[in-house]
């Protein structure tokens, strides 16, 4: 396992934990989660690279995310 799959891990055994906790749906732990992906996504932006740049960047990695999973499971099946 390598050390992006490890920080996933870790954020994603935390956030069951937590939503466990505090009796969050599903619903509300993905809003959670893209607003921190956002808010991070834009706080680390290097300097001269637009809004609009960063916003599509961030759905370009949302898009490739949800690709690779809808592949996954597809093989699963």
């Amino acid at each position: 396992m390598n050390d992006e799959q490890k920080m996933t891990k870790a954020l994603l055994d935390y956030v069951d934990a937590y939503s466990k906790e505090n009796n969050l749906e599903s619903g509300d732990v993905m809003a959670a989660l893209a607003h921190g992906y956002v808010i991070y996504g834009f706080s680390v932006k290097k300097d001269g690279t637009s809004n609009d740049k960063m916003r599509d960047a961030l759905i370009d990695f949302v898009t490739a995310s949800a690709d690779h999973m809808v592949e996954a499971i597809s093989e699963k099946a």
